[in-house]
């Protein structure tokens, strides 16, 4: 089995374009990355999660994780399927796709 190179934009469409609901896609999906960077750097505090508002009209979900450098932006971050969690039963993530979910519900994130 093979894909399609020239039938790549269309995948990353259908692997972008999973979710039912992408408003709670998108919630659930950072929410549990943030979690996961908090199981990973030993972070205890919860994460916060501040929802759009009339004055502030942004989703934001904080963690006190190790973050991402350049590097796993490029390498890790934006690549389909890409996930450093796939290997343990510790942590949520597994597909490598659900940082890509704000992708369903808008053009840039």
């Amino acid at each position: 089995m093979s894909i399609d190179e020239g039938a790549l934009a269309h995948i990353m469409s259908v692997l972008t374009d999973l979710y039912s609901d992408p408003e709670m896609a998108v919630i659930r999906e950072y929410s549990t990355n943030a979690l996961d960077a908090h199981v990973e750097a030993g972070v205890t505090r919860p994460i916060e999660v501040t929802l759009p508002s009339a004055l502030s009209p942004y989703l934001k979900i904080r963690d006190y994780g190790t973050g991402l450098d350049v590097e796993d932006i490029r390498t890790i971050y934006s690549r389909y399927g890409t996930s450093t969690t796939r290997d343990t039963n510790d942590l949520v993530g597994t597909l490598g796709l659900g940082c890509k979910s704000a992708l369903t519900y808008t053009n840039q994130f």
